[in-house]
């Protein structure tokens, strides 16, 4: 594989899946153990990830088959992926084919493991799987497939992929919330506003519990930082905290 020689390239991306299979497992509790490997030859990928997404599974090993194209034309665009065939997925007892896939994009660098990642996004103690991606204006695009204990399998989540088109979309850091970042902009006072959403996994969906619009305020040479703070109440949002502190 050639050397990537930029640490911001683009991606383009259209997708689509097909599950397969998938034979039984029982699970308990969850660790944790990872390795990679990758062999590419004859302008093909074979990119390989070890996990053990929980206690009482096996190893899983989440193989990326794709094709490689190489764009000499342009310095930002030296290694790139033509198309993404397929993630395999195998463990002791366990097979499932994520299909469908097409894609054409460049990778940046400093990006792991050619997008694969793995978190508990809906805090039920087993890992999911997420496959991130950067378009050619520098959007971040992401994947989704959530654990499904009862099933045994990997399920594509849809409105992850949806929460995720935003500034910032990852796990609260020490928290089970997922935590979105958005800009917005106050029509009243004429302001941007900086935007922070909370949502928890509750019956099989991610809802909305908490969120604060932060935006500032000049009085004269002051400046104060304004902040709403809303909670889910009653299964209603509701305006819990207001301050306005100055700079």
């Amino acid at each position: 594989m050639k050397k990537l020689i930029s640490v911001c390239l683009a991606v383009f991306l259209l997708a689509g899946l097909s599950a397969c299979k998938t034979e039984p497992v029982k699970p308990t509790e969850a660790t944790t153990t990872q390795a990679a490997t990758t062999q590419a030859g004859s302008g093909s990928i074979n990119h390989t990830v070890t996990r053990r997404i929980h206690g009482s599974l096996p190893e899983f090993t989440f193989t990326l088959h794709g094709d490689e194209s190489i764009d000499d034309s342009d310095p930002d665009y030296v290694l790139a992926i033509a198309a993404i065939r397929e993630i395999a997925i195998a463990g002791a007892g366990f097979s499932q084919r994520l299909e469908g896939f097409e894609t054409e994009f460049a990778l940046p660098e400093d990006i792991d493991d050619y997008g694969l990642a793995f978190d508990d996004f809906n805090g039920d103690g087993f890992l999911d799987l997420r496959l991130h991606f950067y378009t050619k204006t520098r959007e971040e695009i992401s994947l989704f497939w959530l654990w499904d204990s009862a099933k045994q399998q990997f399920a594509r989540n849809e409105q992850l992929e949806e929460l995720s088109d935003a500034r910032y979309f990852a796990r609260e850091d020490g928290g089970p919330r997922m935590y979105r970042f958005l800009k917005g902009y106050m029509e009243e006072q004429g302001v941007p506003s900086y935007n922070d959403y909370y949502y928890e996994y509750i019956d099989g969906e991610f809802v909305l519990t908490e969120y604060s619009i932060m935006w500032y305020e000049e009085e004269g040479e002051d400046s104060y930082e304004c902040i709403d703070t809303y909670k889910l109440v009653d299964s209603k949002m509701e305006l819990v905290s207001q301050t306005r502190e100055k700079e």
